[in-house]
């Protein structure tokens, strides 16, 4: 006679993780990091630029805060006309589009040399890769 299957007769057995051993990631990075010879400095540049760009993006909402703040200081004072309130506005208008710019030019610079620095890096490790195969004796 058959039996039949139960659901706690089932069991699914534990994903087994994948270990890396003694080898880890550290040594694979310096691996290929070895294969970037003179793309280095463009690697180097867009680190630059991405900080950057971060540095005035996180800018941008603190001119923001400064400018509600001045806004609300000179309409505590009853200086709530136009006159007295376009040069603050100007003014911080004026800061905003420069870190907007920045911002800009920053993040082209760093996609600019990241894609420099990316087809240089696998152009080298093609040719390590070549290099190391030809080496192979059959």
């Amino acid at each position: 006679m058959l039996k039949k299957r139960t659901a706690t007769a089932i069991k699914a057995e534990p994903a087994k993780s994948k270990k890396r051993g003694k080898l880890g990631l550290l040594p694979m990075f310096k691996t290929l990091l070895k294969s970037l010879r003179n793309y280095r400095k463009n690697a180097w540049l867009c680190l630059g630029f991405s900080t950057a760009q971060a540095l005035f993006e996180c800018l941008i909402p603190l001119v923001m805060m400064i400018l509600i703040n001045r806004l609300s200081e000179l309409n505590a004072q009853n200086m709530t006309s136009a006159a007295q309130i376009m040069p603050t506005v100007g003014i911080f208008a004026a800061i905003l589009l420069v870190l907007a710019v920045f911002s800009f030019i920053s993040s082209y610079l760093a996609a600019k040399h990241s894609a420099i620095a990316a087809v240089g890096l696998a152009a080298n490790i093609r040719q390590d890769l070549f290099y190391r195969t030809t080496e192979f004796s059959f």
